[in-house]
């Protein structure tokens, strides 16, 4: 009997066990039954639960500098359109002045007191007390 095998003896070579369909649904590579126990469904839940806590606390996070840089965005908007308006004002002063000293320098050039740097002028005084630039 050395050629012979018993069949209730396995040796592990060239023996196929039979496999029910529940045991070949578990083998390696193939997906397991889920079952659905109340730990797994709670597990869920916290996993759940804990993602959108984190999501809402980083909103809440990013709410505040964005909020800022908006608000700073409005102010220096504010304050370009005054920087402009002030320039307009300081071109119109600087324009302003030049024609006021130009109408003074006329002035003193009509009444005669008025002479330049390094120019040599006379003052002759006239009989009514009124004196005459030269």
């Amino acid at each position: 009997m050395a050629g012979t095998r018993n069949p209730t003896k396995k040796s592990g070579k060239g023996q196929r066990s039979k496999r029910t369909p529940q045991a070949a649904s578990s083998g390696i590579g193939a997906k397991q039954a889920r079952t659905t126990r109340p730990g797994v469904r709670l597990d869920r839940l916290v996993r759940l639960g804990l993602i959108t806590l984190t999501l809402v606390v980083l909103a809440g996070l990013a709410y505040v500098p964005a909020s800022d840089y908006l608000r700073l965005r409005q102010e220096r908007d504010q304050v370009e359109l005054e920087a402009d308006v002030l320039r307009a004002t300081l071109e119109q002063a600087e324009i302003d002045q030049q024609i006021a000293e130009s109408r003074n320098e006329q002035r003193a050039r009509c009444f005669g007191y008025w002479v330049e740097p390094e120019t040599e002028s006379y003052l002759v005084q006239v009989g009514n007390g009124c004196a005459q630039g030269r």
